[in-house]
């Protein structure tokens, strides 16, 4: 069964990264050689598994924050300055998956550079940069839209900065790399449409004209209308979502009405993961009474039942360019973008509608 929004979020309080960007701080306000509380005393301070701590420890000694001594203790190393670290923000708990941190850290360790994390709030002003020693030579990857005013600014004080995931509005100010919403809507509508599914919903994100998947939906619609093909698509709410949270015998009740849709396009597969697991307290049958596709091809999205179909935004094809990028031997011209072209992943979770 897929896992339930309640759950995921118990487990990510407090997670990874978030441990992680605390130490970072804890270490910059110590002098060199002192001492870093062990890792029980962490634990109990962030309220922390201890595999979460330990990791991070480990993190902080790989990129030299920290040096560790066996049956002594952990330490805060010499600075030797940031010449050869590459900074990654984002706003906190976005962006810094465990897939996204692994790709990460493997481009890094193959280019023989550390990496560091950093959160930081949308808001410019309040964005804790430079880090403590001064700016990185490699420079920034920043993540999403909403902190391009960051990106803007390390990027006028001389900063290298490539932006991850966040698409230009209109000519790019930025350098950026990202995965082609609008083609991305456009696979998974006409998906549904092919399969001849003529009620379709949307659940989460911003689904309206303007959000970036709009004029893939659009396009996929237009087509569908040129070949004498009606398709009605509407919004399940939060509010609608959230009352089937409460008491799933409204999902059943939804779905036996004649204008119920057929077919399912969530934002996101956590999204796509969370609706999965409400139909099936429901006895909705996925893809027998009603088709479901994802968005970001999780690897969570493989191991459910049934697999969740969902569309590949080649999430770490995006990381591996921007680094390449942001490391290169020359930085990238302001308005250098690298789109990646997304492909349908067809899995258990749509089928023709029924009858």
């Amino acid at each position: 069964m897929p896992e339930t929004a309640a759950s995921s979020s118990k487990r990510r309080v407090p997670d990874f990264f978030h441990v992680l960007a605390t130490l970072e701080t804890l270490c910059a306000s110590l002098s060199p050689g002192d001492r870093v509380p062990t890792h029980t005393v962490l634990m109990a301070q962030f309220g922390a598994s201890e595999r979460t701590v330990l990791r991070a420890l480990e993190e902080l000694r790989r990129t030299g924050l920290v040096v560790r001594r066996n049956g002594i203790g952990t330490f805060v190393a010499e600075r030797a300055g940031h010449s050869h670290t590459v900074v990654a923000i984002a706003e906190p708990r976005r962006f810094f998956d465990d897939r996204g941190v692994a790709e990460l850290c493997r481009c890094a360790e193959d280019a023989g550079i550390s990496l560091v994390y950093r959160a930081v709030a949308a808001d410019a002003e309040r964005a804790h940069l430079p880090l403590p020693g001064g700016h990185p030579s490699h420079g920034y990857l920043v993540f999403g839209n909403s902190l391009e005013p960051v990106a803007k600014r390390l990027q006028d004080v001389g900063c290298r900065v490539v932006m991850i995931g966040a698409q230009p509005h209109e000519v790019a100010e930025v350098p950026c790399v990202y995965g082609d919403h609008e083609q991305g809507g456009y696979l998974a509508l006409q998906h549904l449409v092919e399969l001849g599914h003529r009620r379709v919903a949307f659940w989460g994100g911003p689904h309206g004209e303007h959000a970036t998947r709009g004029p893939g939906y659009q396009r996929a619609l237009l087509e569908a209308g040129r070949g004498q093909q009606s398709i009605t698509t509407s919004v399940l709410s939060p509010e609608t979502v959230a009352g089937w949270k409460k008491c799933p015998e409204r999902i059943a009740a939804f779905f036996r009405t004649p204008e119920a849709p057929t077919g399912i396009l969530a934002w996101s597969d956590r999204e796509a993961l969370t609706l999965l697991s409400l139909l099936a307290r429901a006895g909705v049958r996925v893809p027998d009474e009603v088709s479901l596709v994802g968005y970001e091809a999780l690897v969570e999205g493989e191991r459910v039942y049934p697999a969740l179909t969902t569309v590949d935004h080649g999430w770490c094809q995006q990381l591996q360019a921007a680094f390449r990028l942001l490391t290169g031997a020359t930085p990238p011209p302001r308005s250098h973008t690298t789109v990646l072209v997304p492909s349908l992943v067809l899995r258990e979770s749509t089928c023709r509608p029924p009858r």
